[in-house]
């Protein structure tokens, strides 16, 4: 089943979101990695079997990207790099399982990891959870939350950010824009009956910092 898609564009999120690390003096450009170069880029992209993005040396991007948009790829190269290298290294100290795919590395987790063991029995009679996984992306990431997991979360965002930073194993800045996402589309605090999915893109505020912006959220598809 199919819910229907909650959310808008990166624009009507970014009003939602703010992270607590960035000041109110910084601008924020959503569009600094647009779609448009996402899309041009992608077929660019390459993930090795280490879980490394890196450009195809082959291709002459001078030919392709501004500068300033090559300059964009490659620090959203950089960022992914890092958080997968991290999530590769302590795959066998964290709950779930990691697998590197043709565009991006996943962890998924099992909510039986994840709950008190007094709970499981109960959450093994539900008929339908959804699943919970985080896709790494050299854009950004796909954000898979069980309905088991989201209804653990709480109703306050700063307290679901760090539930999702801790549960996921990523930065907080990345839990703070799931859980803000949640909060725009009206799922924190309520007990929503699918598990949900959600978009996360990065922009970038200046050469060494970025933001993480919630662009899209729907219900899981069962």
């Amino acid at each position: 089943m199919t819910g229907s898609v909650f959310g808008g564009s990166a624009a009507v999120f970014a009003n939602e979101v703010e992270n607590p690390a960035t000041s109110q003096e910084e601008t924020v450009n959503d569009s600094n990695l647009s779609q448009q170069l996402i899309d041009t880029m992608d077929q660019y992209i390459i993930l090795n079997e280490f879980g490394e993005f890196f450009i195809d040396p082959s291709v002459d991007l001078s030919k392709i990207l501004s500068e300033e948009e090559l300059k964009i790829v490659e620090e959203s190269i950089e960022n992914a790099n890092a958080i997968n290298s991290e999530t590769i290294e302590n795959q066998d100290v964290n709950p779930g399982n990691v697998v590197i795919n043709n565009d991006s590395v996943t962890l998924s987790i099992y909510d039986s990891e994840l709950i008190p063991q007094k709970d499981r029995a109960i959450m093994a009679r539900a008929y339908y959870n959804g699943v919970t996984k985080i896709s790494s992306y050299w854009w950004g990431f796909k954000v898979y939350l069980s309905k088991t997991v989201i209804n653990t979360a709480g109703s306050s965002v700063i307290g679901a950010a760090g539930y999702y930073a801790s549960t996921l194993k990523v930065p907080h800045p990345i839990g703070y824009a799931i859980a803000a996402g949640l909060g725009a589309a009206g799922y924190l605090g309520t007990n929503i009956k699918y598990g949900v999915e959600l978009r996360i893109n990065k922009t970038f505020i200046s050469q060494v910092k970025i933001k993480y912006i919630p662009t899209g959220v729907k219900y899981q598809s069962k």
